[in-house]
């Protein structure tokens, strides 16, 4: 039987949540240069979630597409449990915001049923929605994947051109605009080398060389990334992660690529299977999707005092506020939850 939990996945996970709130707090706060570092280099841990998403789906779902039937039930629940929490989040958003307007900003919402509309069909809206989008797009794909690895042809031909044309993102750029209809191009290659990872790592020679396995990908990566790196800085091209994100090109990629499978090294060190730490970083990695919505909440609430209190201007403050209230929403829906089923 495939194992549902995997440790160094777990713990990437768990930093990856960490590391997206650190992100949305230090936008408003790009004061001083490690404001700005950290703003800029955490954006892999977007990259890594899309990772640990692959790698997952692929250790445990990679036969279960056997007929249409069971392909459709599937998608299903995938869609119910990516679409569901979104939902909840953007009504709940709305209503604390028309409910408590001294309270909530709407950061970044619109109170108009156009732009509403747009953030619940994930065709426009709220960029907070980016996410979703994301993993409803690779959702879709991940059965065809399964094929792919299955028929390499399939698979060496879709690598070619959806190589192609993140080459063409790199050295011509993406579109903004449009990019929730063409990111999961490059995307997918994120997902595709993790479903790789994962279904090598099957094997019990591979399994035992996974750290070098990793140690030798993130080194290439890095490589990669760096004579990009030199490439725009030679062309006085634009150095900022962000820039490089809607849609990703290589230089995004290479980058995020080689420090999560450093990180996944660090994920596999016996320093993790501490008890208390391990069951710690394992609450953070399973509730992570519920805490990347309700952040962006208590984010807002927390701007909106920052106006009547100049310590809340304070990053670390800001984070810690936000994210132990995050987790303790978290506790109580989580009880609030238990209670029911028990009834």
């Amino acid at each position: 039987m495939d194992r549902k939990r995997f440790d160094e996945v777990d713990v990437l996970k768990a930093f990856g949540i960490i590391g997206v709130i650190i992100i949305h707090i230090l936008t408003r706060n790009l004061t001083n240069p490690i404001s700005n570092f950290l703003w800029n280099n955490l954006q892999f841990f977007v990259i890594s979630f899309v990772f640990c998403s692959g790698f997952v789906l692929a250790s445990i779902y990679q036969n279960s597409f056997s007929s249409v039937s069971k392909t459709l039930a599937w998608y299903k629940k995938r869609l119910i449990r990516l679409l569901i929490p979104f939902f909840i989040y953007l009504i709940s958003h709305y209503a604390l915001w028309i409910i408590f307007p001294n309270i909530f900003n709407g950061l970044g919402l619109v109170q108009n049923l156009d732009f509403f509309t747009k953030s619940a069909l994930l065709i426009g809206g709220t960029n907070y929605n980016f996410l979703v989008v994301l993993f409803v797009e690779l959702t879709l794909l991940f059965p065809i994947f399964t094929t792919f690895f299955k028929r390499k042809k399939f698979l060496f031909l879709y690598l070619l051109l959806s190589g192609i044309i993140t080459f063409i993102f790199t050295f011509f750029g993406g579109s903004y605009p449009t990019y929730r209809f063409t990111m999961w191009i490059p995307w997918s290659l994120v997902l595709i080398f993790a479903m790789y990872v994962a279904i090598k790592g099957k094997s019990e020679k591979v399994a035992k060389n996974i750290d070098k396995i990793y140690l030798l990908f993130g080194v290439i990566f890095f490589i990669l990334f760096l004579g990009l790196y030199f490439y725009n800085l030679t062309i006085d091209k634009s150095l900022i992660f962000y820039n490089h994100k809607y849609p990703p090109d290589f230089y995004y990629l290479f980058f995020g690529l080689s420090l999560t499978c450093f990180a996944l090294i660090i994920g596999r060190l016996k320093f993790w299977q501490n008890k208390i730490l391990k069951s710690i970083y394992l609450f953070i990695s399973r509730n992570s999707y519920s805490l990347f919505f309700i952040h962006f909440i208590i984010l807002d609430a927390v701007l909106i005092f920052t106006n009547y209190n100049i310590m809340l201007k304070n990053s670390l403050i800001q984070f810690s506020i936000i994210f132990s209230l995050s987790i303790l929403i978290i506790i109580i829906i989580n009880k609030v939850k238990s209670i029911i089923e028990i009834s």
